[in-house]
């Protein structure tokens, strides 16, 4: 793998790469992009109450993660976002809890 893949580590600079830039881009969402993003926002906060409540959230981090990485998603292109009920990890994740 290493012979394909750059790794970029904080303190290791490689010879002809770009340095590190970060860009921080706010954006307000308005009219069903809002709506749509508050239901997934809700639905996903509804799943970490839950974990927490349950004892479970170390072991379901990387679901969160998910949930974290949709809301993202979401602000790029609310056509790319299916509804979390939609979803067949969600079955998945049902049969485990």
């Amino acid at each position: 793998m290493a012979t394909i893949s750059l790794r970029r580590i904080k303190d290791k600079l490689l010879n002809g790469l770009p340095s590190k830039t970060v860009e921080t881009v706010s954006l307000q969402l308005f009219g069903k992009e809002r709506e749509l993003y508050d239901r997934m926002e809700s639905s996903s906060k509804d799943f970490v109450d839950y974990f927490i409540f349950a004892d479970r959230l170390r072991s379901r981090y990387s679901f969160v993660l998910f949930l974290v990485l949709r809301l993202r998603k979401l602000c790029d292109d609310s056509a790319c976002s299916q509804p979390l009920e939609n979803l067949p990890i969600l079955k998945t994740l049902k049969k485990t809890s």
